[in-house]
């Protein structure tokens, strides 16, 4: 059975989905290691041992990965929850039923398909054995 262009999409989805969760944790995991990279230097230029507040700081004590895996995270689990809609419509829209206007038939004699109206009914010739059948 061939998958329909929702599913498909569904399934492409999901695997994005699955990977931006994936980065997102390991980005997360890195906080720890940002924290203890990052410093701060403050000099004291008073000759009194004052420190004058001019501090500068080397890193971002892995606030920006913490956040920013959290927020990569959560877009993968959205991406997720997007392939989910698509691949259920895509199942539900493989099951429509359509509308019969014609009906397949075997001849009773040949065993050959004829392709019959929906409402016939009748005595026929099957164009195959040229046998005369009847059909209600």
């Amino acid at each position: 059975m061939a998958l329909n262009v929702s599913t498909k999409t569904g399934i492409v989805l999901a695997i994005i989905g699955v990977l931006t969760v994936f980065a997102g944790i390991a980005l997360f995991k890195q906080a720890p290691d940002d924290l203890l990279s990052s410093d701060i230097d403050c000099e004291d230029n008073n000759p009194n041992g004052q420190i004058d507040g001019t501090c500068e700081t080397d890193g971002d004590f892995g606030i920006g990965a913490c956040f920013g895996g959290i927020i990569l995270a959560g877009i993968g689990i959205g991406i997720i929850i997007a392939s989910l809609v698509s691949i259920l419509a895509g199942g539900v829209s493989s099951l429509t039923v359509s509308n019969a206007t014609e009906i397949i038939i075997h001849c009773p004699h040949c065993n050959s398909t004829i392709e019959m109206p929906l409402n016939a009914s009748g005595l026929f010739d099957c164009p195959h054995c040229n046998e005369e059948f009847q059909w209600n």
